[in-house]
């Protein structure tokens, strides 16, 4: 029945076949390096013998060959970005080749998902369509499940400005990748979101007007499909199995409630700061720059946006921060976007200094010569502005290049046309050159 309407299809839009290229009743046959069974779905096992037979890459370029392969077998593979995260940091820009363990334990991670690759069963229309979402600190990871069995795979790796993103922006934007990469599948029809982030329940729940600012936009681009975001704990959701987090946050609570440090800057936190720094313990005393800042999350402390490491970690996340042997400054850039800790700067630096592949290539780490701006002919023919704000108050500083002269005004509003009207009152005191 199946091949007659196969056959009357063709018929109908005039498409020849070839009689010495088909294979008829057949329980499998293998098309465009995929195996089609009467089940679903698989990877071709020779694309799999392949893979297997690659040896441990001795450069970019054989690198490069093998993510080849397995990008091609990514739709078999959950979480595939996540896992190979570590090899790629080798494929970036002025990153020397240094293959370690991570690198070795990624290597073998994939060449093992490649061979377990699950069956992928074939999409039916009339029955009920999950797609599971979830975000790690390196990638997104969608997958469509029917019946409780993977239809599709899909998966990708996060930017580096993305990878600084919130929690839960991380988890809204996974939600955005799956609708996108399997629009033909979701459009058009009921679709429950599987999510292991609980707050994006009640996000989808409200008006769009009372959601974030930062996702409202990742929301619009939802807004065309038909969404129900249902909350399911990591452990049971289909991806659990395959996901591969390089800094885990249950091993994080762990850790910050065995600390002893830690406990007792919570305890401060909780009860609140002394009027003076000299009334602090010793080793909170670092802290009292900072106290405005600090918070207590879940059971994780935080320094604004930034986690707190425990000490018990610090070895850990010293050797992911330099696992890229990027230099002392661009270590410790990588590293203050998300991390924190008392010292951690030169703990990098010792990090840094004691690797041998860095001291190698310190040219591709030499600092800039320092510039000299030109002195201006006389007082007011050049200056500098800037807006900022302090104590919620906002301020515009305008500073002359041949003076040094400071000029600060307290702004109403950070407009434009409000800074411009600031900007004409100072020149018409001291003139225009």
């Amino acid at each position: 029945m199946r091949l007659k309407q196969v056959l009357d299809r063709a018929r109908e839009y005039n498409l020849k076949l070839s009689a010495g290229k088909c294979e008829i009743s057949k329980p499998e046959v293998t098309y465009v390096g995929h195996r089609l069974t009467s089940e679903g779905v698989k990877p071709d096992p020779e694309k799999i013998r392949a893979v297997n037979k690659m040896s441990k890459p001795e450069c970019v370029k054989d690198l490069q060959t093998f993510m080849g392969f397995i990008q091609y077998l990514g739709k078999f593979m959950p979480n595939m970005s996540t896992v190979s995260a570590p090899l790629r940091t080798l494929l970036e820009k002025n990153t020397a080749w240094h293959w370690d363990e991570k690198q070795e334990t990624s290597f073998q991670k994939l060449k093992e998902m490649a061979t377990n690759a699950p069956l992928l069963q074939y999409y039916n229309p009339n029955k009920p369509l999950t797609l599971s979402v979830d975000a790690s600190s390196k990638g997104l990871g969608a997958v469509l499940i029917q019946n409780q069995k993977p239809v599709a795979d899909a998966s990708r790796a996060l930017t580096q400005t993305q990878q600084r993103y919130p929690q839960i922006e991380k988890e809204t934007l996974a939600i955005v990748y799956g609708c996108n990469k399997f629009h033909e599948y979701v459009y058009g029809r009921r679709v429950q979101i599987e999510t292991d982030h609980k707050p994006l329940q009640s996000i989808f729940l409200k008006p769009l007007h009372q959601t974030p600012p930062r996702l409202q936009r990742l929301l619009i681009a939802l807004e065309k499909y038909d969404l129900k975001v249902d909350y399911k704990p990591g452990k049971e959701m289909y991806l659990a199995d395959h996901l591969s987090r390089s800094f885990l946050k249950e091993t994080k609570e762990k850790e910050t409630a065995n600390d002893e440090h830690l406990q007792e800057l919570q305890d401060v936190i909780f009860n609140g700061w002394p009027n003076e720094k000299s009334e602090l313990i010793h080793s909170l005393r670092p802290y009292w720059t900072y106290r405005d800042e600090l918070s207590v999350i879940d059971g994780l402390l935080y320094k604004s946006n930034k986690a707190i490491v425990p000490k018990a970690l610090q070895n850990e996340m010293l050797d992911k921060i330099h696992e890229s042997h990027l230099g002392i400054v661009k270590c410790k850039s990588r590293a203050r976007d998300v991390l924190f800790w008392i010292g951690m700067g030169q703990d990098i630096e010792d990090k840094v200094k004691a690797c041998g592949l860095c001291a190698q290539h310190q040219s591709l780490n030499a600092k800039e010569p320092m510039l000299m701006p030109e002195i201006p002919e006389r007082p007011w023919s050049k200056v500098a502005t800037d807006l900022f704000e302090y104590q919620k108050q906002h301020y515009l500083l305008v500073v002359d290049y041949y003076s040094k002269w400071p000029e600060v005004m307290k702004l109403d509003n950070e407009t434009s046309k409000n800074t411009i009207d600031y900007l004409k009152g100072l020149m018409s005191r001291f003139g225009i050159y």
